[in-house]
């Protein structure tokens, strides 16, 4: 994408500005979309701006970020702003250079006509799909102002649980470093003198002091971990261009599911968020069956939107929502309980409402309890390996001490 700058004759005096497009004829047409009677004096690719916008790139939008930026909007197009003017206002006073260039591309979007969601689909880094999908949940529903406040809300909560994690972990990944290099310690500088001390007392070594003394050997190797380093790196730069394809993201999103505690996680998460989607489109009179496409991108999980949209079809050849949902494996149990309930008591909205609560306080109590065992076994681990270490040098000198 390049940065063109231009100006150009409004009808009410010349105006200066700027237009993302991937060459001079796009960047022309979005100008003629925003107002057909631009006369245009100069256009030009603007280098700086181009470079700093890809540069941007690599640095991302934090989820606080995003979070205020829904908060503003809402407050914005509540007091009676116009979105486009209130995402302009926005972007103007932005002091995040990737979310303003984001910002300023919105506007124009919106400028030709486009929806808010589709606007903000175009910046999948900074807007994920989940995020996306809540906001056309909200166009299609006429609920679009509550969806603003309540994508502010639930930005902050993402942000409030990511920081609570990232301060629990302070402590066990300090506790990591400070172990792992006691053991390369151990294995490049202890080991090898204590063996040489054996050895020149004819003692023999027992075999697990045989291979930790190879792994230092290996490790004072300064070519095979050079080596080893490439093969990793290497490894995790085509496990992570392999997970931004279709295929990988819906491989990944399968594994998240599988794995113990990160599976009640991403559950909770993509239930919570079905349920408040869901809740919006039932309080709106929309059909469900209609619904449920948009519901699906936005749980965050391309396996359970895949459930979602195959419950749609159920729901489509006349079966209830909790009988559409009733072979999906992951509405099963309490979640489609409820629901069941919901629809014969004729209060689904406010049932969902409860879910929704509920799947939030799974997801803060499992976060917490994760946390806090991540410590003990940090703890533990380390404790088996050094101590295992220790013994295994031990046992010689013990058979050495007998024979005296």
């Amino acid at each position: 994408m390049l940065v063109y700058r231009f100006r150009a004759n409004s009808g009410n005096g010349f105006i200066e500005g700027e237009v993302v497009a991937l060459n001079k004829a796009r960047a022309l047409k979005r100008l003629r979309r925003i107002d057909p009677d631009l006369e245009l004096e100069r256009i030009r690719v603007d280098l700086a701006a181009t470079l700093n916008t890809h540069i941007d790139r690599w640095f991302p939008v934090g989820g606080l970020e995003r979070a205020q930026f829904f908060r503003q909007v809402h407050l914005l197009f509540t007091s009676g702003m116009e979105l486009s003017r209130a995402v302009r206002t926005l972007a103007e006073s932005s002091q995040v250079p990737r979310l303003r260039k984001a910002l300023f591309e919105i506007d124009q979007s919106l400028q030709e006509g486009n929806m808010f969601s589709d606007a903000l689909r175009r910046h999948p880094a900074i807007f994920p799909p989940f995020l996306v999908g809540l906001v056309a949940v909200g166009e299609q529903t006429g609920s679009f102002q509550d969806v603003l406040d309540r994508a502010a809300t639930l930005l902050e909560k993402d942000d409030d649980r990511l920081r609570r994690v990232q301060s629990a972990l302070v402590y066990p990944a300090f506790l990591a470093c400070t172990s792992l290099a006691l053991l390369l310690g151990m294995l490049l500088v202890f080991l090898p003198r204590m063996a040489e001390v054996l050895g020149a007392l004819g003692t023999e070594l027992p075999l697990p002091v045989k291979l930790m003394l190879s792994a230092g050997r290996l490790l004072s190797n300064g070519t095979a971990v050079g080596m080893t380093l490439m093969l990793l790196t290497a490894m995790l730069v085509t496990a992570f261009l392999w997970v931004q394809t279709p295929r990988g993201r819906h491989e990944l999103d399968r594994l998240l599911l599988r794995v113990p505690v990160l599976n009640r996680v991403f559950l909770a998460l993509a239930l919570s968020r079905f349920s408040f989607g869901m809740s919006l489109v039932v309080r709106s009179g929309m059909p469900l069956s209609a619904a449920m496409s948009l519901l699906s991108a936005s749980v965050g999980n391309r396996v359970i939107g895949d459930s979602i949209q195959a419950a749609r079809e159920r729901l489509e050849q006349g079966d209830t929502l909790a009988e559409s949902l009733e072979l999906e494996e992951s509405f099963k149990g309490l979640f489609r309980q409820m629901i069941e309930v919901g629809e014969e008591s004729s209060r689904l909205d406010s049932m969902l409402d409860y879910v929704q609560r509920i799947y939030s306080e799974e997801l803060d109590l499992t976060l917490e309890t994760a946390t806090s065992l991540i410590e003990p076994t940090i703890m533990v681990v380390m404790g088996v390996l050094v101590g295992g270490m220790v013994i295994a040098f031990m046992l010689p000198l013990s058979h050495m001490v007998s024979r005296l």
